[in-house]
């Protein structure tokens, strides 16, 4: 589940999707917090938040001037069609069921964090 949570994430944030970079961020350094940190993961951390201050700095640009032109996607080997056009037909049949899927993990991990808590308690 973590790694479709993550998966399914990354195509969000290539869609410049701001609830997905947020929500990634968010697990990612809520599950980096619970169960320790070190340099690795803090540099994964730091990625995730610079996808986040990237699709909230996108969307703040202006499409019909020049400068906010996005940049053409490639289309030559099977590698430029899964990483540039994949995502465009992907994405938008997979955006609410991510919504979905993301509340239903936050909602395990907070009920994992409760009777983790509570096992400790007794």
């Amino acid at each position: 589940m973590t790694f479709l949570f993550y998966f399914l994430s990354a195509f969000g944030v290539r869609e410049r999707s701001r609830y997905a970079a947020t929500i990634a961020f968010v697990l990612y350094t809520a599950d980096m917090l619970l169960t320790g940190l070190n340099i690795i993961r803090l540099v994964f951390a730091a990625m995730l938040l610079s996808n986040v201050r990237a699709t909230w700095m996108s969307s703040r640009w202006k499409p019909e001037s020049e400068e906010a032109a996005l940049p053409p996607r490639l289309n030559e080997t099977i590698g430029d069609k899964l990483a540039d056009q994949f995502p465009i037909w992907f994405w938008p049949k997979v955006r609410i069921v991510y919504h979905v899927f993301s509340v239903c993990l936050i909602i395990l991990a907070l009920a994992g964090v409760i009777v983790t808590k509570l096992g400790r308690a007794r």
